[in-house]
């Protein structure tokens, strides 16, 4: 279907645990995406070409070779497969961060080591191989080839699963605060801050397992001095580890600071609802900043005109994801399906959303703690952003009961 529809617009491989979100992204960007992921969800098939894969991540560079040659670019999940990164990147233009980069902005202890250096905060990390003497609640143990939230847990006593001690893991510095999260667009001599989301992690509302990524709110309302220390970190990161591209930081801002907790060094699944906040089409801005290091890539010309698009957006967006509270069988919901996502560039994107996305075909078997579905809604403000998505993942789950 959306060959046809978009014959003739340059192509681009997108590979990850879930592609959907930058599959539509690629489209509003006027790109024609062809991907592999996980689960091949119903609205992926319907707007983009899918290629198997017959042993996720390991089987992505089988797929990528079966593929027509051109650009490709990742999203979650292979940011910690850099070995994987760089044998794709052999036979194709890799729009995004290399494993050399990969490599450095994955190492908790040296992205830490860099913002102290540089008078910036950041969570702490234990020395490495070396565990807490007391595990009493003050250290997250987290996995270092984690995502979405997968494997973290608080370090202390009577803590019933330790299985990230299995894997190799870090010990954080445990905060309490607002989880936030900031898109970030690395070019050659700067970085450009392009929105501040608001994390939702863990709730028992969508029956997320503790600390798992469930959901983005955006624009969210937060203090200049955050914002001017959260460009900064950005910044910061980007220079001396030599991002480009799209990337996120995520933080915990407590006690007037913003305290960085992770780095995504790829496509982050905030950039579908903020580019509908700039009504930008974020991944081509994507393609030019990466392009534009290389000697023949032009130089990209927008980082400038971001604060003229980052005026306060009219209505809060948000996202939502609902996970099985057991073992399941996906039902047939594709009457929520948008069969045209927005393709066209113009100085102004339409900035629709669906009621769902990552529709699972009907009879696809889903496991206690996988994500069933993803829900999206508008509102006036942050608070009855979160309520109405609330409201429609619980409305939702009881009729697929």
């Amino acid at each position: 279907m959306t060959e046809a529809i978009h014959q003739g617009n340059p192509t681009v491989l997108i590979l990850g645990a879930s592609t959907r979100a930058a599959a539509q992204s690629a489209l509003r960007a006027g790109l024609t995406p062809i991907c592999a992921d996980m689960f091949a969800d119903c609205d992926l098939v319907a707007c983009a070409r899918v290629l198997e894969v017959a042993d996720y991540p390991h089987g992505l560079a089988a797929a990528a070779a079966a593929a027509p040659p051109g650009p490709w670019m990742y999203t979650g999940g292979l940011e910690n497969h850099p070995r994987i990164v760089e044998t794709i990147s052999r036979s194709r233009p890799l729009w995004g961060n290399g494993g050399d980069a990969l490599r450095r902005i994955r190492d908790p202890w040296h992205v830490a080591g860099l913002l102290a250096d540089h008078g910036l905060p950041a969570c702490r990390v234990w020395p490495r191989d070396a565990a807490p003497p007391a595990a009493d609640g003050k250290w997250m143990l987290k996995p270092l080839r984690g995502a979405a939230g997968r494997g973290i847990r608080i370090w202390e006593d009577g803590e019933p699963d330790r299985t990230t001690l299995k894997e190799p893991h870090c010990f954080q510095e445990r905060r309490i605060g607002v989880s936030i999260s900031a898109l970030f667009l690395a070019l050659p001599h700067q970085s450009s801050l392009l929105g501040i989301t608001r994390q939702l992690v863990g709730l028992p509302d969508v029956h997320a397992p503790p600390f798992a990524w469930c959901g983005t709110i955006t624009p969210v309302l937060v203090p200049t001095e955050i914002v001017e220390m959260v460009a900064r970190i950005g910044d910061v990161l980007a220079r001396q580890t030599g991002l480009r591209g799209l990337f996120g930081c995520d933080f915990l801002v407590d006690d007037g600071k913003s305290w960085l907790t992770e780095v995504n060094p790829r496509y982050p699944a905030s950039t579908e609802l903020v580019e509908r906040v700039l009504r930008a089409p974020l991944l081509d801005w994507h393609r030019r900043a990466c392009e534009s290091f290389g000697d023949s890539g032009r130089p990209f010309e927008d980082a400038d005109v971001v604060a003229s698009l980052r005026e306060r957006h009219p209505r809060v967006l948000g996202k939502i994801v609902l996970y099985a509270r057991g073992d399941q069988v996906g039902r047939d919901a594709l009457r929520f399906l948008r069969r045209h996502p927005q393709s066209h560039l113009s100085d102004k994107l339409d900035d629709s959303l669906p009621y769902m996305a990552d529709i699972s075909a009907a009879g696809t078997r889903i496991t206690r703690g996988q994500p069933i579905c993803t829900l999206y809604a508008r509102a006036a403000s942050e608070d009855e952003c979160l309520a109405k998505l609330v409201r429609r993942a619980r409305r939702f789950e009881s009729q697929i009961r």
